[in-house]
């Protein structure tokens, strides 16, 4: 800005010319060649360079002489603003949170224009820009978040200076909907997986919202489609399928499963058509040739529901003609599918005796002296087998002991009472005059151990103690040792008393047995005072035999974890370590000492003074007074 010139040369000045320079250099450049008022604006400087202006007049006679300015640098007259206020969020859900700022309290001369609103994600190190533009308002709705992700947010303010700083991160946000509790919504895709014969299987899918606690328990009605009230099933249902049972097959039903949490009961989700019990039956199952003659074919089969096999012989038919069978399977609601044999020849059928042991892990048969011995054996052969049992490859006869038994396809053998002489081999003998079958069963009784073989050994004899051997017993009873018992008695006396029923060597040492005691030492005699901080720490000598087992106690319990105390217990002492003594660990500590012989205990009280940090003594102060 200028003034216009004094003497305008006798003509008036039609414009002005206006030029800068930068200090550093001799060369001008035109800001504006022609400016008719006495202002100008320029745009095209460099941010901290020094420049100096000169303006000159025109008129119709030609270009005045220049005014120069003073040099100036190219500066702002004020700064970025300050730091905003820490970003919080609200109204959280689970992609989206707003977040609100305060305005900086600094805005460095200049107006705020705006806001940059930055994100990250927990998992990532980098910042995101939430808006390319400038956010106007100290709030803004962040969209586009990832379901149970966490965010952490922060803002700078913007004027006409440029970005000022960022302000402190933000606590990180989780990206979820608030939790209302509630009871759960209703469960989902209820359908009938299965329905049989009074019999209606139930699935389901647990509801979307469990009503923020979990689901411990679904509640299933019935409902007679011809009546409107609803009848319990089962109020105790962990899984999300449930088998009904005891179903009228000519009743239709419709069904309810109800979620609960522990705020109650949800909605019922049910079934939208009415069903019976009943279907057409499944095809029947293993359908087989069980006979045949010269006339005749007879089959078995099976079906869901029937506790035994189904038999039909099919008569005068042709020798040696080639046929196929099919049976099928039918009720209320129709028939099964067929199941097909064949081609079958008519004719006599010769089976090579079988005795099925499957039931007999190994063909072995383990049975404790003095109980029973009963094996069921299925068999089939045609012809009709005979029977016969070895034993040790002897023939056995029955007697009041021993008892076995043929029925139409099943072999028992039955030992009543069993003693050791009757474990073997059994061998089971099949013979329908074409082929001759055995079948060995081991039978393996189990008793206790014959004595120890002798005699015993005295080594290592001492004033106190001397050490055993002996021989393994000639008959284990059937199991493998595991352990010997040791008794002694004194040659004056007649009783024996047990030294040790878990040896398990046959050698051992026989000493004689000393009650437990217990020594603190002098130095412990009044307990043990230590200042709060410091640390604890003695040991306690302890004899004994066999070695004691050594137990402490606190305040008549056992010692808490939570109080890190270090014991070490070893032969012939017990230690006790506490790093930094606090006022939890001063009262009465009892150790207890224990073996076959008896049990001694002794007690030290530890003592802890001092000021104990993060602690205050807290009075109730009323009319009366002050209290404890």
């Amino acid at each position: 800005m200028w003034q216009p010139p004094a003497d305008d040369g006798g003509a008036a000045v039609t414009h002005y010319i206006v030029e800068k320079r930068e200090t550093s250099r001799v060369v001008w450049s035109v800001v504006s060649e022609k400016l008719e008022e006495c202002i100008v604006t320029t745009t095209k400087v460099i941010k901290g360079n020094e420049y100096i202006f000169r303006v000159r007049g025109v008129n119709k006679f030609g270009v005045g002489d220049p005014l120069e300015s003073d040099t100036v640098i190219a500066k702002n007259a004020f700064v970025t603003p300050g730091q905003p206020g820490i970003p919080e969020a609200s109204m959280i859900t689970k992609h989206s949170m707003t977040i609100v700022w305060s305005r900086p309290t600094v805005d460095g001369g200049s107006e705020i224009n705006g806001y940059y609103l930055e994100k990250r994600d927990k998992k990532s190190l980098s910042w995101f820009k939430v808006s390319k533009e400038t956010i106007r308002d100290t709030r803004q709705k962040v969209t586009g978040l990832t379901e149970n992700s966490e965010y952490q947010f922060r803002v700078s303010a913007v004027n006409a200076a440029g970005q000022g700083p960022f302000s402190d991160a933000s606590d990180f946000y989780k990206a979820e909907d608030p939790i209302v509790l509630d009871t759960p919504s209703a469960c989902q895709r209820l359908h009938l997986k299965h329905v049989s014969r009074g019999t209606v299987t139930l699935v389901w899918d647990p509801p979307l919202i469990n009503g923020g606690s979990e689901v411990t328990n679904y509640v299933i009605d019935k409902r007679d489609a011809t009546k409107r009230a609803w009848s319990s099933v089962t109020a105790k249902c962990s899984n999300t399928s449930f088998k009904i049972t005891d179903l009228s097959e000519k009743i239709p039903y419709f069904f309810r499963v109800l979620a609960e949490n522990e705020n109650g009961l949800g909605e019922p989700c049910e079934t939208s058509e009415p069903v019976k019990a009943a279907e057409v039956p499944g095809p029947v199952r293993d359908l087989a040739m069980k006979d045949s003659t010269k006339t005749s074919d007879e089959h078995e089969w099976s079906y869901a529901g029937a506790s035994k096999a189904c038999e039909f012989e099919v008569e005068k038919l042709k020798e040696l003609s080639v046929m196929e069978f099919r049976v099928s399977a039918k009720n209320e609601k129709g028939r099964s599918d067929f199941s097909v044999i064949g081609p079958i020849t008519v004719k006599d059928y010769v089976i090579t005796p079988e005795a099925d042991l499957s039931d007999i892990p190994g063909g072995q048969v383990t049975v404790r002296i003095g109980y029973n011995v009963h094996v069921e054996i299925p068999y089939k052969g045609k012809p009709k087998p005979t029977m016969s049992w070895l034993k040790d490859n002897i023939p056995l006869k029955e007697s009041e002991q021993v008892r076995f038994k043929k029925t139409e396809n099943k072999i028992t053998l039955s030992v009543k009472n069993v003693k050791k002489e009757n474990g073997g081999k059994y061998t089971l003998i099949l013979d329908n005059g074409v082929h001759r079958k055995s079948f060995p069963i081991t039978v393996i009784t189990l008793g206790p151990p014959s004595k120890p073989k002798g005699p015993i050994k005295l080594d290592e004899i001492r004033a106190d103690s001397m050490v055993l051997s002996w021989g393994v017993p000639e008959d284990d009873g059937g199991g493998e040792i595991t352990g010997y018992s040791v008794e002694k008695r004194e040659t004056s006396q007649t009783n024996w008393k047990m030294i040790c029923s878990s040896v398990e060597h046959y050698f051992t040492s026989f000493y004689s047995l000393v009650a437990p005691n217990i020594e603190f030492g002098a130095e412990h005699f009044e307990g043990l005072t230590v200042k709060a901080g410091e640390s604890i720490r003695f040991k306690v000598f302890i004899t004994g035999r066999p070695v004691p087992q050594v137990m402490w106690y606190k305040d008549g319990a056992e010692i808490d974890k939570r109080l890190n105390m270090e014991i070490n217990n070893a032969i012939g002492y017990s230690t006790l370590f506490v790093r930094d003594a606090s006022r939890e660990h001063r009262g009465v500590y009892r150790i207890e000492a224990k073996n076959a012989s008896g049990t001694r205990q002794a007690d030290i009280t530890i003592r802890v003074h001092g000021n104990f940090p993060y602690m205050k003594l807290i009075s109730a102060v009323n009319g009366a007074g002050k209290g404890e």
